[in-house]
């Protein structure tokens, strides 16, 4: 687990390791001739040693270098003008354009001196560069005084190149043991040589791994939160477990207290978990418009949290744990204290590392899981449970909540000896609810398909499968109503592969790929029950199916060969096409007005990504009585690298679903002259004819340094930012 901490000048301590750990090596004795170039061997790779002049005194056990002195080891190299090693004392001395280079990082000074046996020296007028971050140090002094122990005096940090650096960092003393605890004196944030934060004296952890110590604070202010604080703290707890308090203060609401917790047990045993909580000094008022339009729904709660996690987790027997938690105390919360510097888009993004996604921000439901699974070759047995939370607290409350469901499945195998393949589900669930009907539910269904291959371009694959459904509700009178339902389901597929390759010449493409799949599909399915059961789950109310089926994907993929001959393929375009015909619509009795609709809406996907500047995604459903698209997702991205290294990128989204909601995203950032740029974007609900969201801002960006001023406005709320960040070290935000 790695957390990001702002080191000042002990930022230098993995560049000491490196530069000291070079004189650890013990010579060998000297042969009596010495030559330009000697070997001075260790137990790994030996270090080679040159100089114009290179003499072993046998008498004084000493070896001196002159001119032009390299002692390197494999990418290790330093360089220095004069050298002299004693073997009895166990110090080297250095000197005269003392340059040090491993892997980029380079260490430059006039002298060093070293006792290979107390592992301790100096280096003096020192130039440290890290390349990872370019980041600059100087010090008038480095001193090792121990194994542990480092001393850095008159340092002086950048990550800006040149003599005048636009930022710096700089301290008198800084003193670090590792794994333990440094001091810093005098330590001033520089612009251009001109301190503007100065700090006389303080402690900070000096753990090579993770350390316990204070992050960057964020300050702001909202017309809602008033002055707002937030000062994050994090606790190295051990090599397992760790931790982030998040210290909040808004004048307006009150105190909140933040929290995020981490643990490690093992390979593939984790989790993390948040929670948020404070008592609120504003009161909702549904007469105030901006209240009513966070929800319609009023509030008398004070104490206001969020609670939210996942965790996998590894058991013997090869047993495997999910959970997923996610709690809120009402519904306005994730609507007020989720957006912007100190809300839920600041926080460690969960989804993102864990795979698995939380409801939607403005989602009516909460959804929290635990799942326990066991795979073996071909079968899965799991066993489940999920609570499903209403944040407005609805009365009564008939929100129906799995709370424990076992589940078998066995995966699709052959039959030995015939040309089939089988599966097999069944399942238990029981179902409570606060208020309504309860119960429990059990669950079968084998099925068996035949897949053939009749020809080179012909496939074809018939399957049936069986559903029974038995339940057992117990009513609000306390009478219990059984019932069952019985579903049969059968279908028959045929299928081809059309593939056409094209020898080119684009650049590193060299052959392009046009694949063809049309499928023709029959599909039945018929449910029948001794009676209509009001239940939470509508799983046999999908009522009759007789369809055929007509699908059509296409595939445009790349073959491209680099110069060194390394081999890559791409997919620059896909188009899927799947239209379905109701026979049962065909064969039912007209009615007076009502004409027979047997098509069902053409559902078309499309992708383009030709090239990185471009990328189209299209997802949609026509329908053809009505003449229009009942559905629409489209996403157009556009990035163009332009002359002097500007950077340009656009984006379009259009949403919509008939009679639910039309919304369009527009946003672009636009790069100018000097290391500028603009931007802004913009979301609209059609269908509500109302303004979402909209935002603008501008950006400038050094070499080292950078500052980005936003305005965002959604819901009649604006907010201000602005982000500073310094390159290689970090980036701090306001409002």
């Amino acid at each position: 687990m790695k957390r990001k901490n702002y080191r000042v000048c002990w930022g230098i301590i993995p560049v000491l390791f490196i530069f000291f750990g070079i004189f650890t090596d013990n010579p060998c004795a000297a042969a009596n001739k010495l030559r330009n170039l000697k070997q001075l061997k260790s137990t790994e790779q030996p270090w080679e040693i040159s100089a114009n002049k290179l003499v072993y005194k046998e008498k004084e056990k000493v070896y001196v270098a002159d001119g032009n002195v390299v002692i390197k080891k494999g990418t290790q190299v330093l360089n220095a003008q004069k050298a002299i090693y004693d073997r009895t004392t166990g110090i080297a001395k250095v000197w005269g354009d003392v340059r040090f280079e491993s892997q980029g990082d380079i260490i430059k000074g006039q002298k060093g001196v070293f006792n290979l046996k107390e592992k301790t020296g100096t280096i003096e007028n020192g130039h440290i560069f890290l390349r990872e971050n370019n980041l600059h140090i100087t010090s008038r002094s480095l001193e090792k005084l121990s194994e542990d122990t480092y001393l850095a005096k008159n340092c002086k940090v950048t990550t800006c190149d040149g003599q005048t650096p636009a930022w710096s960092i700089t301290a008198s003393e800084v003193k670090v043991t590792v794994e333990g605890y440094g001091t810093a004196r005098h330590a001033a944030f520089r612009v251009k040589d001109v301190p503007v934060l100065y700090f006389p004296y303080f402690i900070f952890p000096a753990k090579t791994k993770r350390q316990t110590g204070l992050l960057p604070p964020r300050f702001g202010y909202s017309g809602r939160n008033g002055l707002d604080m937030e000062i994050p703290f994090f606790w190295a707890i051990s090599n397992q477990t760790d931790a982030t308090f998040y210290e909040r203060y808004m004048t307006e609401r009150g105190f909140m207290q933040g929290l995020e917790f981490r643990y490690i047990t093992g390979p593939g045993s984790q989790g993390a978990f948040m929670v948020d909580v404070m008592s609120d000094r504003k009161d909702k008022d549904l007469n105030d418009p901006d209240d009513a339009e966070l929800s319609p729904f009023t509030r008398t709660n004070k104490t206001r949290y969020w609670f939210r996690g996942k965790a996998d987790q590894k058991f013997p027997l090869e047993v495997q744990a999910r959970l997923d938690v996610d709690y809120v105390s009402d519904q306005d919360y994730l609507k007020e204290f989720t957006r912007g510097l100190f809300g839920y888009e600041a926080r460690p993004d969960l989804e993102k590392k864990w795979g698995r996604p939380f409801e939607e921000r403005l989602s009516p439901f909460r959804t929290s899981n635990l799942l326990l699974s066991r795979l073996w070759e071909s079968t899965l047995v799991q066993a489940d449970s999920h609570y499903y939370q209403r944040p407005e607290h609805p009365f009564p409350n008939e929100t129906p909540q799995p709370l424990f469901g076992l589940h078998l499945s066995k995966l699709i195998s052959p039959v030995p000896g015939v040309p089939l393949h089988y599966s097999f589900e069944t399942s238990y669930q029981n179902v409570w609810r606060e208020d309504g009907e309860k119960g429990n539910e059990i669950n079968l269904g084998p099925d068996i398909r035949m897949p053939l291959r009749l020809s080179r371009y012909l496939e074809l694959e018939p399957s049936v499968s069986f559903d029974y459904e038995g339940r057992w509700v117990e009513q609000v009178d306390d009478d219990t109503d059984y019932g069952w339902a019985r579903g049969y389901r059968g279908e028959l597929r045929a299928s081809s592969r059309l593939e056409k390759l094209f020898n080119v010449s684009m650049g590193n493409i060299n052959r392009l790929r046009h694949t063809i799949r049309p499928a023709l599909t029959y599909s039945y399915h018929a449910t029948r029950s001794d009676n209509n059961l009001s239940w939470f789950d509508p799983l046999t109310d999908e009522g009759k199916t007789n369809k055929l089926t007509l699908s059509l994907e296409n595939f445009l993929d790349t073959r491209s060969e680099d110069k060194e001959g390394k081999v890559s393929y791409r997919q620059w375009a896909s188009l899927n096409l799947s239209q379905s015909y109701n026979i049962d619509e065909v064969r039912r009795a007209s009615e007076p007005g009502i004409k027979r609709r047997p098509f069902d809406p053409l559902s078309i996907s499309f992708t383009l990504k030709p090239i990185k500047l471009v990328d189209i995604y299209w997802i949609t459903q026509w329908n053809h009585y009505d003449n229009e698209f009942t559905s629409n997702d489209l996403s157009i991205e556009l990035n163009l690298d332009r002359s002097t290294g500007r950077k340009d990128h656009y984006k379009v989204e259009y949403q919509s679903s008939r009679g639910e909601y039309r919304n369009l995203f527009l946003s672009a950032d636009i790069g100018l002259w000097g290391g500028f740029s603009v931007g802004g974007d913009f979301k609209k609900d059609f269908y509500a004819d109302e303004d979402i969201s909209s935002g603008a801002w501008v950006n400038y960006e050094s070499q080292c340094w950078g500052i980005k001023v936003v305005a965002q406005r959604e819901n009649e709320d604006i907010q201000f930012m602005v982000l500073f960040e310094l390159k290689g070290l970090g980036q701090f935000r306001t409002w």
